[in-house]
């Protein structure tokens, strides 16, 4: 396997893997606020993942297409996902935005790294990646549009409970499981990035433990 041909398949094995968690956690959330009756979200839910399902199917038909091996970790990945959609949308639907909005800054600047790399190699997976990378901007707009960042880093369910991480520490663990979701070294700046986010929330506590290449 040539040096092009291992960058090509890593770069669809990590998109392939982060659009399928995408999925989980839209599916996640719309359960909950369908349980809670909230059909405005619902349906802006339904929505973002009606455009992102466009991202998954691509790298779907990519991996088939260039015979690249999806990543071991994708059951992992999934149940991750899926928990981390349900327990944002179970703090209310501000929590599910920020989820959102950390996610999506995260992936944009990713995709932007891939974009920078593809240069001259290959230009129509650069292209796709390029208007992947616009709906994610999009999303992660809608989610400021829509309280994302008006949660705060502690909440007090009641004057004697106990107080409680935020929506920036679920965000920051998904961050996590995406890098563990993709190749070794190729997706240190989601932990950094991340980690920088919920310390301006919540100085002093960035919600995970150091990462290795």
């Amino acid at each position: 396997m040539n040096a092009k041909h291992k960058l090509l398949s890593r770069i669809i094995r990590v998109n392939q893997a982060g659009e399928l968690g995408a999925q989980k956690i839209y599916s996640a959330q719309k359960k909950v606020f369908e349980f809670l009756g909230k059909h405005d979200d619902v349906k802006e839910i339904s929505r973002m993942a009606e455009e992102e399902q466009e991202h998954l199917d691509y790298f779907n038909d990519e991996i088939k297409k260039r015979n690249v091996r999806p990543t071991i970790l994708g059951p992992i990945w999934e149940v991750g996902a899926t928990a981390i959609g349900l327990s944002t949308a179970i703090m209310g639907p501000k929590a599910a935005y920020t989820c959102t909005e950390a996610v999506e800054e995260v992936i944009v600047e990713h995709y932007q790294d891939q974009i920078d790399l593809l240069e001259g190699i290959d230009p129509l997976l650069q292209s796709k990646i390029k208007k992947f990378q616009a709906d994610e901007e999009a999303h992660k707009q809608t989610a400021i549009e829509h309280g994302s960042q008006q949660v705060p880093s502690k909440t007090r369910d009641d004057d004697d409970g106990p107080i409680t991480d935020c929506t920036r520490r679920q965000a920051c663990v998904l961050s996590l499981w995406t890098y563990m979701a993709m190749s070794s070294g190729c997706c240190i700046s989601l932990c950094a990035v991340c980690a920088k986010r919920s310390q301006t929330r919540d100085p002093g506590d960035a919600g995970f433990p150091e990462s290795e290449s």
